[in-house]
């Protein structure tokens, strides 16, 4: 392999990996987000990245195409609120054992724990509903504009997001339950009311009907073998979703 060309694949690479991290959602975001306005007020009939392909030389197009790619890797990075609703609970379950893994290591070592890791206080549905409207919602909107054909991620983010929202109203009545349980505890024989009995029935009524919203907090619902086969798909995902977008630039990667 010439020097050069290794040189600009390893460029690439590293600045692909480096746009998986959210510390960088919001820059990377605001940059196509910009492009994205700038090109609906040109009122084109060209697509997205065909009018800026247009629109820049030779010199800055690697840039722009390093741009493109990094949102798109990034977004595919935390897309699975935009798959169906069995996939997306796998690993939303997958991502919160991690979480909670490490905020258990953090309170062993007597640290302060990070943000979503504490598996008393961390509420899954509650977080998932934040993520989806704050973060994948707005992100898939623009993903949208660059690839039309990704209309159908769009649908499951949405569906998804409803399903964890019904989820919630179900944590928080059998949280009021529990409440309650713990409050009239010493007059439940004079009033016929047993709670843990009520909340036992929620549980089973959910079972019943969609969505299934349990997140194991302790093992997590896949094991190391099914991770490692999630992992090998992701992989192949990505290099997938890198592909299509260079495809859709109609253009050389090593500009």
């Amino acid at each position: 392999m010439k020097i050069e060309f290794f040189k600009i694949i390893r460029k690439r690479t590293i600045e692909c990996v480096l746009s998986t991290d959210m510390a960088f959602h919001s820059k990377i975001f605001g940059q196509i987000s910009s492009k994205l306005t700038y090109f609906q007020q040109s009122k084109t009939d060209k697509t997205l990245l065909n009018f800026f392909n247009d629109q820049t030389n030779n010199c800055s197009k690697f840039d722009l195409q390093q741009e493109f790619l990094n949102y798109v890797l990034h977004i595919g990075d935390i897309a699975h609120p935009a798959k169906p609703w069995n996939i997306e609970l796998k690993w939303s379950d997958l991502i919160y054992k991690e979480f909670f893994n490490q905020g258990d290591k953090e309170k062993s070592l007597k640290i302060n724990v990070s943000f979503l890791c504490d598996r008393e206080t961390t509420s899954v549905p509650k977080s998932q509903v934040g993520f989806i409207k704050n973060i994948i919602l707005p992100s898939f909107s623009l993903i949208l504009a660059i690839m039309p054909l990704s209309e159908e991620m769009n649908k499951y983010v949405v569906k998804n997001l409803e399903k964890w929202m019904l989820c919630e109203d179900e944590e928080n009545k059998n949280n009021d339950i529990n409440i309650n349980s713990n409050n009239n505890i010493k007059n439940e024989s004079e009033n016929g009311i047993n709670p843990y009995k009520a909340n036992n029935n929620a549980s089973n009524n959910n079972k019943n009907n969609e969505p299934n919203c349990n997140i194991n907090k302790d093992n997590g619902i896949c094991n190391d073998k099914n991770n490692n086969n999630l992992i090998l798909i992701y992989i192949m995902i990505t290099i997938r979703i890198i592909n299509s977008i260079i495809d859709k630039m109609n253009c050389n990667l090593f500009y």
